[in-house]
This record gives structure tokens, C-alpha cells and sequence, in this order.
């Protein structure tokens, strides 16, 4: 507060019992006024930092302060700073008005010295990070100087200097009461600004990561390990190089090198590197080899029909029906064949096994070729069984999986299973010499009566010649 300008005359007294009993205290925060007094002695450097009250002072619950209504008893000038409060004049002179006015700023350890000049209209009180350490009322002619302990609440780091004002009530106008805080706050440190020091200088390289280790994980993936690396600040990432070559980076002291060759040898080496990016020497050599790649099986799921046997018919009948079913041999020997282009043979399995149906009659069964098969496409598959002719059917092939090939049917008569692709001379010697229709055999063993048997029934007899006279219809194989 203050009370309306006394003149000449006046007793300085009076004005004294007044400001005992009606102190006005205003509390200021000002702007930086920042100076770089590094020393050029042989000590460590330091820097001195101003800050005095003005509008860039934050007001606790919220916005900035302003320029204080300036009454003219208010003689006391600090060069710099400005006469502050939360309002151009008071809110309400009747009632006490207390705010608090802050600044921050960065320090960095040891302060050396830290003093504050400070007017106020009425009550004021200097406090750092929270500790209060001086206090004044009235003394808007003459600042008040105050000298900070260097043992003072002072932090690397965010530092706030918060100055409380306090105005007492007076049932007057804003103008006879009003209030203001006046300051120069000036620091001297190893480092003072208001933005965060810079990150000291780190050339300090991280030590070189331990124990390397490379193992193959599959045809395709070779897995790294290592132990930690220490650094003086910190680690930021590890380098991984694949022959000689940086190919990633990873944060921990693993790492998958994937999309590599099969069979093939590598070799690896790791460092580290740190936020300022210094590198560590690169770690102990690790090599290995990705495993061969994984074997992709094509299967091949056939249904087989054979002349004279179930539903299959023959060269002359080929509509089926009249074959028989009472198979002596429900189990026979698929040979399977797959040929490109140029017809010649990429593939083949000569012991696959088929079992006859009794219900479709034919025989069933699925045939694995293996990783024999190079890629998916169209080939020519060609399938023969003993005492059948070769036939050859174009089929596209999915690789790696099972391809379901439409039914074939098989020609019947290569009695001697010489792998010819027509039925011959040779092949009804081999039946006459087994059959035994109406007299014995007169030149037969069990293979050969096996083959000659073409429907399976278990005899050489008549539906076996005319089954073999029925199939010369066709003459060739495929």
C-alpha cells in the first residue's frame, strides 16, 4: 500500500508509522539479463546470469505478471527491472492480496556468489526451489540487498527463485493502495541460462563387445550373440557387419540376420557405439554356415484303372465293366515318371505303391516324389505298372504339395514287363508257354505265370488270351 504524496513538509515519521502499519509488499520476477564472465584466471571457468522483474514472470495459478500501477512515492530504482504485480492496480484495495511471482533458469554447481536487490510495496519474501530465505516490508524509497549462502537450496539443473508479495487491505482506492514488486536476482555459477547446459563433450569410445557368437538357424537365418559393452555415458546401439559390411543395428546384444543364402558361409563382427558416436574396435570374428534348404516332398495321389481288371474294360470295350475284382494281388508297384519340356525325365519314383478299390475298381494310392520336382509347373507325368503298357498324361504340378491327377487308364499285356511301349511276339510267347486251360503249362514258373495271369484271377486260361488278342488292338504305349 500507499498512502497519497505528503508534501515537503511533512514529517518523515508519520510516514514511517504508516508503512509499520499499512506495509505494502509486491513481489517481481524479471527478465534475464545474462552475462558470460568466464574466469581468465587459472580456476575453473564460471558465468554470471541476471534476471530482474518484468512481464515475463509466471504468476502462480496461472498467467504472467504486468506492469504495476507506479505510485509516485516509489523512489527506488533498480537499473533493469521493472515495478510488477498480477494487475495494473490492485484487484480490490480492501482485501490482502498475495501472489507469488517466479522465475526459472539453469544452474550447474558450485555457486559462488547470489545476491538480490528487491523494493516492495508492501511485504516481500525471496525463497529458491522452495526455501525461503529473506523477507522485507515497505521499502519502495531504498531496495533491500540480500546475499544468498552458497550453501543455498541451489540445484544442477532447473532452479526457480519465487518472490511472495503481499498487499494488506485498506478500505481506499486501487490507486491509494497500491502494490508492486520490484527485483535484480544476479547468480554466479560454473554454468547460469535459461535453457539446460549443453551435454559435456564424450570422446570416450565404449569397450569392444566380448564372446561373438554366429549360429545357424535355418537355410535362410543366422542368429548373434555377445556380451554388453560398458561406456562412460551410456551405450546407444550396437553395428553388426556381415563380411566386412554394416547390415543393422540392434539395441541389445542380440540379433537375427535373416533372407541369406542356403549353405553358405558367413562371417560377422559387432561394435558398439555410444550416444556421441564414438565406436568401440570391432568385436572377435564369429562365422557360420545357413543349413541346406529344407526338402519341399510333391506327392502325387493317383487312381489307376488296368484293362480285364474291375471296372476298367478293355482296348475293345474301352466304356469298362466285365474286368475281374477278385484280385490276387491287391497291391501292385506304380513306377512314375515326371518329364519336362523336352521330354526328358527330372523326376521319378519306380516302387510307388497302389492298392486296389474294391468299390471304384481301380487302384488308389499317393506317390512322393520327393524335392525331386524343381518349381511348380506343367509336366508330363508317365505311370506303368507290370504286365501294362507306359501312358503319359500332361498335368500341372503344384511343388510341395499333393497334386490329385485325374484317373488313367493303363493298357494290359506286356506279360514279359520288358518296358516296352507295345504289346509283341515275346509277350504271347511268355502267355501260350503258361497256359493251361485245358492241358498243363508246358513252359512256365511262378514269375512267369504271375506276369501272364492278366487278370489276376490266379490262372492262365482263356480270359487272359482274349483279354491279350483284345489289347492288340492298341499297339503302342506312351
Amino acid at each position: 500500500m500507499a498512502f497519497p504524496k505528503l508534501n515537503s513538509t511533512t514529517s518523515l515519521s508519520l510516514v514511517a508509522v504508516v508503512v509499520l502499519g499499512f506495509g505494502l509488499v509486491i513481489a517481481v520476477v524479471g527478465s534475464q539479463q545474462q552475462q558470460d564472465n568466464r574466469s581468465k584466471a587459472s580456476g575453473p571457468a564460471t558465468q554470471t546470469c541476471t534476471y530482474v522483474s518484468d512481464t515475463s514472470n509466471t504468476v502462480t495459478g496461472g498467467g504472467n505478471a504486468v506492469a504495476a500501477y507506479v505510485y509516485p512515492d516509489w523512489i527506488a530504482s533498480i537499473p533493469g527491472a521493472t515495478w510488477i504485480w498480477k494487475t495494473h492496480t490492485v484487484a480490490n484495495p480492501s482485501t490482502t492480496e498475495i501472489y507469488t511471482f517466479n522465475k526459472t533458469f539453469y544452474l550447474t554447481l558450485p555457486v559462488t556468489s547470489a545476491t538480490i536487490a528487491i523494493s516492495s510495496d508492501n511485504k516481500h519474501e525471496v525463497l529458491m526451489n522452495g526455501t525461503s530465505y529473506f523477507s522485507g516490508d515497505s521499502n519502495w524509497v531504498t531496495p533491500a540487498n540480500y546475499n544468498f549462502p552458497t550453501t543455498a537450496n541451489f540445484k544442477d539443473g532447473l532452479n526457480t527463485l519465487s518472490v511472495i508479495g503481499t498487499n494488506w487491505g485498506l478500505p481506499t482506492t486501487a490507486e491509494l493502495n497500491p502494490a508492486a514488486i520490484l527485483y535484480k536476482f544476479t547468480v554466479t555459477a560454473a554454468y547460469c541460462n535459461t535453457v539446460p547446459p549443453p551435454p559435456p563433450t564424450d570422446t570416450t569410445p565404449p569397450s569392444v563387445p566380448l564372446g561373438l557368437t554366429a549360429t545357424a538357424f535355418s537355410s535362410s537365418q543366422i542368429n548373434l550373440s555377445w556380451s554388453a559393452s560398458t561406456d562412460n555415458v551410456g551405450i546407444s546401439a550396437y553395428i553388426i557387419y556381415r563380411n566386412g559390411t554394416e547390415i543393422g543395428r540392434s539395441l541389445t546384444t542380440t540379433y537375427q540376420d535373416t533372407g541369406l543364402t542356403p549353405s553358405t558361409l558367413y562371417k560377422y563382427t559387432v561394435s558398439a557405439i555410444d550416444g556421441a558416436g564414438n565406436k568401440s574396435a570391432k568385436s572377435n570374428e564369429a562365422t557360420a554356415t545357413t543349413q541346406a534348404p529344407p526338402t519341399v516332398n510333391t506327392k502325387l495321389k493317383f487312381d489307376i484303372q488296368m484293362h480285364g481288371i474291375g471296372n476298367a474294360g478293355d482296348s475293345a470295350n474301352p466304356t469298362g465293366g466285365g474286368g475281374n475284382s477278385n484280385l490276387v494281388h491287391l497291391q501292385r508297384v506304380l513306377r512314375v515318371e515326371i518329364l519336362d519340356g523336352n521330354d526328358a525325365v527330372i523326376a521319378s519314383n519306380p516302387n510307388g505303391l497302389v492298392l486296389f478299390d474294391t468299390q471304384s475298381g481301380s487302384f488308389k494310392g499317393t506317390i512322393d516324389m520327393g524335392d525331386q520336382i524343381p518349381a511348380s509347373g506343367t509336366y508330363g507325368v508317365r505311370v506303368k505298372m507290370a504286365q501294362s503298357l507306359k501312358k503319359l498324361k500332361i498335368q500341372a504340378i503344384t511343388v510341395g504339395t499333393t497334386n490329385t491327377i485325374p484317373q488313367i487308364t493303363l493298357v494290359n499285356g506286356d506279360v514279359n514287363d520288358d518296358n516296352s511301349v507295345s504289346i509283341n511276339v515275346a509277350d504271347y510267347n511268355t502267355l501260350l508257354g503258361c497256359y493251361s486251360d485245358f492241358t498243363p503249362a508246358v513252359d512256365c514258373d511262378p514269375t512267369r505265370k504271375t506276369k501272364a495271369d492278366l487278370n489276376d484271377d490266379g490262372s492262365v486260361n482263356f480270359s487272359d488270351l482274349n483279354l491279350f488278342l483284345r489289347e492288340l488292338n492298341t499297339s503302342t504305349g506312351q
